[in-house]
């Protein structure tokens, strides 16, 4: 999985387990017991998410982790090498 894939895939499950956490939270009286299961299930969904990024948001290379929330990595912290997909405004910012 390319790294970009794999931001997309960590901010969009960190995402919904955290609108899945509040949801069940706001709505406790609605959800009655159900409430703690849903909890258990957007923090099941953030955890997946911070996984995802510690298996698959490396860089290619020299498989060390990349930042997690640079969006716009154009090269890799340790080995320097140019990451494919970076925004030109991040090439141009690195060199």
């Amino acid at each position: 999985m390319k790294h970009q894939t794999a931001r997309k895939w960590m901010c969009s499950l960190l995402l919904v387990g955290f609108c899945v956490v509040i949801t069940a939270l706001a709505c406790q009286a609605l959800l009655r017991g159900f409430a703690c299961f849903f909890v258990g299930v957007g923090l099941a969904l953030g955890g997946t998410g911070l996984l995802v990024a510690c298996l698959y948001l490396r860089c290619p290379y020299c498989r060390s982790l990349l930042p997690l929330w640079e969006e716009s990595a154009a090269a890799c912290p340790r080995c320097g090498r140019r990451l494919e997909g970076g925004t030109p405004q991040a090439q141009r910012a690195r060199s």
